[in-house]
């Protein structure tokens, strides 16, 4: 299964996002959901340039604190605790693909956006609020394909 955000450039589903942070996805199992991680994370750019904005921070952890769960709030604005978009992109046509080694069963998506305190982006107009969603099966076929989806908060 992949996850990613729609670009009119990209050839694949991608999170229409600003700058993104942490993805975490819950998994419904007859007796509790639990948490699963994707295992690879690409993206269609990443600000690298003396910064650690890769797209793997959104699936390692980075920024969230031990034992997080839904309720929890990422850390503040940090080099290597989310992924940014590179420098002179256009953020709402960026992507990001998360991939699983295994099929997995969704039952829900938790998106936590930065928490940044330096300008430009300590404002609300880089939070995520809308995101397009396609699952793929591991033949790369397209299952579903969800567009403009609210983020509850």
């Amino acid at each position: 299964m992949r996850f990613s955000a729609l670009s009119e450039r990209a050839p694949v589903v991608a999170l229409k996002v600003l700058l993104a942070t942490t993805l975490l996805l819950s998994v419904v199992s007859e007796t509790r959901a639990a948490f699963i991680q994707p295992s690879s994370a690409v993206a269609s750019s990443e600000f690298t340039a003396g910064f650690n904005g890769q797209a793997v921070n959104t699936i390692n952890g980075s920024g969230l604190s031990a034992g997080f769960g839904p309720a929890s709030t990422h850390a503040a604005y940090a080099s290597g605790n989310h992924w940014a978009t590179a420098s002179g992109t256009i953020p709402t046509t960026q992507f990001i693909t998360w991939g699983f080694t295994t099929a997995q069963t969704l039952d829900t998506i938790y998106i936590w956006n930065h928490q940044s305190t330096t300008p430009p982006a300590n404002n609300t107009g880089y939070d995520v609020t809308l995101f397009d969603l396609t699952l793929f099966d591991g033949s790369n076929n397209v299952l579903l394909t969800l567009n403009d989806v609210a983020v509850c908060v």
